[in-house]
């Protein structure tokens, strides 16, 4: 798990403010996914967990910051015609089908917010499970280099950052433009409930 070589690597050699820092796997025997389900992980997509310093920054959310990810990942797609959208609050979808998730987290020392991780799994040319789709299914394979992705994904984080930067409201607009759906299932009661919009927390 990229998750966990990150954290032993932060163990042994605190992060430098200055310097982000990112754990890429080829492949995945124990992806974490949301709720601590396992991400299927094979040869040929980009796995990755990375850390940066939001030192300094205005108190911030781990919603917050996902949805800066999602925005900042989905802008790259749309470059190469990828009709992506925002299934909230983890993942991106094509369809109904999942192209990628994510783990955003905010590592805080008292009332200092110290830096942010991000694990994401994005399907490049990768088997996938059911429910699931990869680049390679919309894309050429020119267009389907793991390696040029990891790339996308980097600086996407990079843009993340920037955007967190901006104020909770232009990432908040961007990503209710970017929305998959427009109603949510109530979890709890099956109740179909419409989306009004989305909170300065990312809520």
């Amino acid at each position: 798990s990229t998750e966990i070589e990150l954290s032993e690597w932060l163990k042994q050699k605190p992060l430098n403010f200055h310097a982000p820092r990112a754990v890429l796997a080829a492949r995945q025997n124990h992806g974490i996914g949301q709720q601590g389900r396992i991400w299927e992980s094979p040869i040929g997509g980009v796995w990755i967990s990375a850390a940066f310093s939001l030192h300094g920054a205005k108190k911030k959310t781990s919603g917050l910051l996902g949805l800066a990810v999602a925005v900042a990942l989905a802008h790259r797609l749309e470059r190469c015609f990828v009709p992506v959208r925002i299934k909230w609050p983890n993942d991106l979808m094509i369809g109904g089908k999942k192209l990628a998730g994510f783990l955003p987290r905010l590592v805080y020392r008292g009332e200092s917010l110290r830096l942010a991780r991000v694990g994401l799994g994005l399907n490049v040319c990768n088997r996938v499970p059911e429910g699931a789709i990869s680049l390679a299914e919309i894309l050429r394979p020119s267009n389907c280099r793991p390696s040029e992705w990891v790339v996308e994904v980097l600086l996407a984080f990079e843009d993340a950052v920037e955007l967190l930067g901006k104020g909770e409201g232009l990432i908040c607009s961007e990503a209710e433009r970017l929305l998959w759906a427009k109603e949510v299932k109530d979890p709890q009661n099956g109740e179909i409930l419409e989306i009004e919009g989305l909170n300065i927390d990312g809520a």
